[in-house]
Formats: structure tokens, sequence, C-alpha cells
């Protein structure tokens, strides 16, 4: 299920705690495939094949649902939608 950004907001126009663990959940999935991959990348030598595997890993991350969902909504100009 997809909750917009925008409806997520409580009358107040602040996020509720679900919405917050949500967004955290998110911020910290990233922030381990990222995490992920300089290590992977320091611990090779640079060479077609550590270029292809960076790229095949980031290329996984765009296909999933919320890399299409982050780069449709960055492309038309909106929030994204993310999954709940």
């Amino acid at each position: 299920m997809l909750i917009s950004w925008t409806s997520s907001y409580s009358d107040t126009g602040v996020l509720g705690e679900a919405e917050l663990a949500t967004a955290e959940k998110g911020k910290q999935a990233y922030e381990e495939a990222v995490k992920q991959l300089v290590r992977f990348v320091a611990g090779h030598k640079i060479d077609d094949s550590l270029a292809k595997e960076t790229a095949r890993r980031i290329a996984k991350r765009r296909a999933s649902a919320e890399g299409k969902e982050g780069l449709a909504a960055f492309l038309a100009k909106r929030k994204p939608e993310w999954n709940a």
C-alpha cells in the first residue's frame, strides 16, 4: 500500500508516529545500502569487474518499487509516495 506524504499529515500539519517511523525505516535502509556499496568498493581494485558490480547494485536499487517511485516523483516534480 502506498501512502502519500501529502496525505500523511494530521490536521495540524505534523507527521504522526507511524509516518515518522516509516520515513526513518526507509532512511535507514537507504543508508545501509550506501554503506554496503562503499564497503564493497573500498575492498576491491578499481577495474571493469568492480564497475560492472557497482552498476548492477545501483540498477537493482533503481529497479525497486521505491527507486522507480522516487525517480518518477523527481521527474514529475512532486513528492514521492513511499511504501508503508
